[in-house]
């Protein structure tokens, strides 16, 4: 999920919750901006200002007083194009976990991002709202296919996705 800074370099990744957290922050004026790339676009990265639109002409300023804050800022979630979608193998086994790879497939059949995984232990990968991807989960020592593919298109509140290793390596 993208970060998000505020002038002089201050940061914050987003929080599970969806929102932007900033614990201390000095007093002043800022634009709030969330930078994210789009996954299996060769990086191709995009900023978004709060409270959510694409230039810096039409942000809204946040104005911190004097003293330190704990506020949270949410964008207008249509304004950042990445959800999260969560993801669960499932061991044949409980007692025993098996280390796989997750492979997402973009619809073009080209590989936007891979995660190492143990199953049984949920994990989540970044995908863009919209788009439609294929999931397969591989043997994480041969490559080979242990699943059958589930395809998605991702949305925002995405359900957990369940894979069932159907091969034994």
């Amino acid at each position: 999920m993208p970060a998000c800074c505020l002038r002089d370099g201050l940061s914050s990744p987003v929080g599970a919750d969806g929102r932007f957290y900033f614990k201390t922050v000095p007093a002043g004026e800022y634009f709030l901006v969330a930078e994210f790339t789009f996954p299996g676009r060769n990086n191709q990265a995009a900023q978004v200002y709060y409270p959510g639109v694409n230039t810096r002409e039409k942000a809204t300023r946040i104005r911190i007083p004097g003293r330190t804050r704990s506020d949270s800022f949410d964008f207008d979630a249509r304004a950042i194009p990445l959800v999260p979608l969560p993801i669960f193998v499932e061991s044949p086994d409980p007692s025993h976990r098996i280390s796989v790879v997750v492979l997402l497939l973009d619809s073009g059949g080209h590989a936007v991002n891979q995660l190492g995984v143990s199953t049984g232990n949920p994990s989540e990968l970044t995908v863009i709202r919209g788009e439609t991807y294929d999931i397969s989960v591989l043997d994480s020592a041969s490559y080979r296919k242990r699943s059958e593919t589930v395809r998605v298109t991702a949305a925002s509140g995405m359900t957990l996705t369940r894979m069932a290793l159907t091969r034994r390596e």
